[in-house]
């Protein structure tokens, strides 16, 4: 036979019986003469019959209303007898409530398969009731949007098919048409003739083929309403409207009349064009400034002359950042309050200080900040004219030149200002210009200069020099203070010529800047000390892109050429940089600092140099960081004798391992040898109670007590011959379930554990890496010794509990290591110990009781404690007596093998 199997008929009809009953849908047999033989879960359920109810006592009649089966036998019956099947809407009756409910049926004829009789009718129904009330819904809800839509002043209608039929429009779409309600039902080009030439009948056609949606503002359109053909504006859109498959039959269309707003804007736009020229063609300076900015929209020629600016670079830019030195002579607040209050402000012979084509100038204007208001009488714009009368006012020029001193200290603040007359040599100084220079008093130019420090006098006389040809007086000097100290300060100044080109005055300003210096300083000191440092001393920006590298870490890496070009990423190997770029850098970001030893890469012989690499963070005045810095030492040298070192201990190791190998084979002849004798002994001692006289009890009791001594020292041998075994490195770890562990210990301790009624309780313990022979020999030593030392009398509680140490508990007992640790708890309601006794419990043959009351040779904690230690773990011991015991064994997770 082959090992596919026909299904059977019998198999075949079973599959099908099953598919029917659990069918969603209603299923019922009835046999000829109307009686019902079979109706599936489904159809019991929709008519109410309970699931086990028999069916056949009830003939089709029972689930049809009088009416409905009327329909049933003079209709549906006849043309099922004559075409074998009928399809369609019926209400079939609910057993319970009487409630007829309607439902989709097909009716069918079923035939023997070999005669090809008729032997029963099947009928199968879908109830309608959840899609008769979702249609309900979506009609309600169309009535509803058709109702808001109709009633809403937005312009909306409905075309559908590619013809464009309108199907549907508001009456503020028909209205908007200028039409009635009889161009419902025809297609737009029909009911709009007026359209053609028009671009509407080729957006259409865009939208119902592309199914994009296509939205236009204050677009033009031409209509007949009452009878003429009119021009409209229209902010409107086109819709797509999508069927169940996603296809496009039909757009929807929404519109808004906005031709009054599109006449008003234009005869807006048509003024301020007016308006605009009447500016252009004024014989005075006139610019239009709006917004809350004060943007310069408009400016003639005139205007532009009068500040010195050009149209095509300043127009459209706020007014103050094209004269940020008129705002600071508080022009600003003015025409703020101006346009906030609503009324003009006019200016007499106001002195205002400009820079006009590149050079500063004092002019006197009259002018006039006039608010141009909205409907509201809010000022949305100021208009300003101006007119220079700088001619008028030049008798007096000395006042204005002392206005500007005035302005330029206040500006200022801290600096201190200075006019000095090159004709009279007069120093015309400010407080704090006095204060920089050390001078109580007001002196000539001579009492200043005398202050100066005499190395940065040729740099004064070289500043000067060049001065006269350029207009910019700058130069840095010190100051000798009469304390004794040195200030340095920077000068600036503005040389004016008379009209014979001849210099007449400076006005300037002058600046502490001896913080800055002292910084510069210190940075010199810096470069000066890293220069002759033997360490790596280098910085980079935040971007890792490096800025500056001292002598001998360009010696150490053997660099060449610009140190900029150098890659930071270069100075290491590409083995590290995964670890600098994920763990390293992101850590001193956070931290603000980081050391890690890492090897450099020799730029020449690509050999490694070893280093302490000490990377920290520098700041800027912002408290931002700016700078990655670091300090590295060559740590090569140490490295290579670590290296040497490490060679030496394996070479070591090698040889104690050899020792210990041997050791373990001397430890396992002699215990073997030991044995032997003892085994003797035993089997002598055996022989001879035997057959020793029982009435000689002397003789029994010596007997039986070489007996006992010989077994203790069997034991103790073999205990110590695993002990020893502990000591051999070659250890196999592999994965141990500690909840097998316990329960193979439950086995093996099942008669004692009866013995003492004792309970073994224990949380879900942890899967470790361990030797298993030796985790087994662990935790049966632990459990063994808390049943042994139970209460006389008190059944044994025995519980297991495990936790997870933190970082800061791991710490805290002295472990190491990336790997989790585990912490086991085994604690019992034994005798107890004193706590004292809780170190000396775990030394080889140290006994707390007596070997008459509790049996053991003292090795079982000994040796707990050596697996523990083995596989780098801890174990402590807590108790009061006679309260019971805790043993805590910390094991951590996995067992990372040492190279040695």
């Amino acid at each position: 036979m082959t090992k596919e199997v026909q299904n059977t008929p019998y198999q075949r009809r079973e599959i099908l019986q099953h598919l029917v009953e659990q069918a969603k849908d209603y299923m019922s047999m009835a046999s000829i003469d109307s009686q019902m033989t079979y109706m599936n879960a489904a159809g019991r359920t929709l008519v109410g019959l309970a699931p086990e109810q028999d069916i056949n006592p009830f003939h089709i009649q029972d689930f049809y209303s009088d009416e409905q089966f009327r329909v049933v036998k003079h209709e549906i019956i006849p043309t099922l007898t004559q075409e074998g099947h009928w399809s369609g809407l019926v209400r079939i009756k609910h057993q319970q409530t009487g409630e007829e409910i309607p439902c989709y049926g097909n009716y069918a004829l079923v035939h023997d398969p070999i005669t090809r009789q008729v032997i029963s009718r099947a009928l199968t129904l879908r109830d309608l009731r959840p899609e008769l009330a979702t249609r309900k819904e979506l009609d309600d809800s169309e009535k509803r949007f058709r109702n808001l839509v109709q009633e809403a002043p937005v312009a909306t209608a409905i075309y559908v098919g590619r013809e464009m039929k309108i199907q549907w429009a508001n009456d503020a779409m028909i209205k908007l048409w200028g039409k009635d309600k009889t161009v419902i039902g025809r297609t737009v080009s029909e009911a709009l003739p007026e359209l053609e030439g028009q671009p509407f009948s080729d957006l259409l056609e865009g939208v119902y083929t592309s199914g994009t949606m296509y939205q236009a503002s204050e677009d033009r359109g031409d209509l007949v309403v009452d009878g003429v053909l009119q021009t409209f504006y229209f902010n409107f859109s086109y819709k797509p409207l999508r069927d169940t498959e996603g296809k496009v039959y039909g757009i929807l269309n929404m519109a808004i009349d906005v031709t009054e707003q599109v006449k008003t804007k234009r005869r807006l736009e048509e003024s301020e064009k007016n308006f605009r020229n009447l500016i252009m063609q004024a014989p005075v300076g006139i610019c239009l400034l709006t917004g809350d900015d004060f943007i310069m929209e408009v400016a003639n020629d005139q205007y532009l002359e009068l500040i010195g600016r050009k149209r095509e670079d300043d127009l459209h830019r706020p007014i103050w950042d094209i004269l940020p030195e008129a705002k600071a002579q508080g022009f600003d607040r003015l025409l703020s309050g101006v346009k906030e209050s609503g009324q003009p402000y006019f200016g007499y012979e106001h002195e205002v200080f400009l820079i006009r084509k590149g050079k500063p100038e004092t002019l006197y204007v009259n002018f006039v900040y006039e608010p141009l208001l909205d409907e509201n009488g809010k000022a949305h714009s100021v208009l300003v004219t101006a007119i220079d009368i700088t001619q008028q006012v030049e008798s007096r020029h000395l006042i204005k030149e002392v206005a500007d001193r005035a302005r330029l200290a206040v500006d200022s603040a801290k600096l201190g200002t200075y006019e000095v007359n090159l004709l009279t040599r007069e120093v015309i100084p400010s407080p704090r210009f006095n204060e920089l220079f050390d001078v109580n008093t007001t002196g000539g130019q001579f009492d200043y200069v005398s202050q100066i420090h005499p190395d940065d006098m040729p740099q004064r006389k070289k500043a000067h020099a060049l001065s006269l040809t350029t207009g910019k007086l700058e130069y840095e000097c010190r100051i000798n203070r009469r304390d004794g100290s040195l200030t340095w300060l920077q000068i600036f100044g503005q040389v004016y010529f008379d009209d014979e080109q001849q210099p007449y005055k400076i006005i300037g300003i002058v600046q502490d800047i001896t913080q800055a210096k002292v910084v510069e300083e210190e940075r010199e000191k810096f470069l000066s000390l890293s220069h002759y440092s033997r360490d790596f001393i280098g910085m980079c920006d935040m971007n890792l892109k490096t800025l500056y590298v001292n002598k001998a870490g360009i010696d150490m890496l053997g660099i060449e050429g610009n140190i900029q070009d150098a890659s930071l990423w270069d100075c290491f190997f590409p083995e590290d940089h995964a670890y600098l770029n994920d763990h390293f850098f992101p850590q001193v970001k956070r931290d603000g600092h980081g050391e890690v030893e890492i090897r450099f890469r020799h730029f020449q012989t690509n050999q490694p140099v070893w280093v302490i690499y000490s990377v920290f963070i520098i700041h800027n005045g912002q408290e931002e960081p700016s700078v990655m810095a670091t300090v590295s030492r060559d740590i090569t040298e140490r490295k290579t004798m670590e290296a040497e070192l490490e060679r030496r201990v394996q070479e070591r190791t090698a040889e104690l391992l050899r020792v210990n190998d041997e050791l373990q084979q001397f430890t396992y002849v002699s215990s073997h040898d030991l044995k032997e004798p003892l085994r003797k002994i035993q089997i002598f001692t055996g022989l001879a109670q035997q057959e020793a006289d029982p009435a000689n009890t002397q003789l029994a009791g010596y007997l039986y007590k070489v007996w006992v001594s010989a077994n203790r020292m069997s034991g103790l041998l073999s205990d110590l011959l695993n002990y020893s075994m502990l000591s051999n490195p070659e250890r196999q770890y592999k994965d141990v379930n500690l909840n097998q562990v316990l329960q193979h210990i439950k086995e093996d301790t099942e008669l004692l554990i009866q013995e003492k009624k004792a309970i073994i309780q224990a949380d879900k313990l942890p899967a470790i890496q361990g030797i298993p022979v030796q985790i087994n020999q662990l935790f049966y030593n632990l459990v063994n010794n808390a049943l042994k030392f139970s209460k006389p009398g008190v059944p044994a509680r025995i519980q297991l509990k495990t936790t997870n140490l933190t970082e800061a508990e791991k710490q805290s007992y002295g472990l190491s290591g990336p790997d989790s640790y585990y912490r086991i708890d085994i604690t019992d309601n034994g005798i107890g110990f004193r706590q004292e006794f809780a170190e000396k419990i775990f030394t080889v043959f140290q006994r707390l009781n007596d070997r008459n009351d509790y049996s053991g040779n003292g090795m079982g904690l000994s040796i707990c404690r050596k697996i523990v230690e083995n596989h780098k773990g801890k174990i402590l011991a807590s108790s009061v007596a006679g309260q019971g015991s805790v043993f805590t064994v910390l094991l951590p997770r996995r067992q990372i093998k040492t190279q040695l």
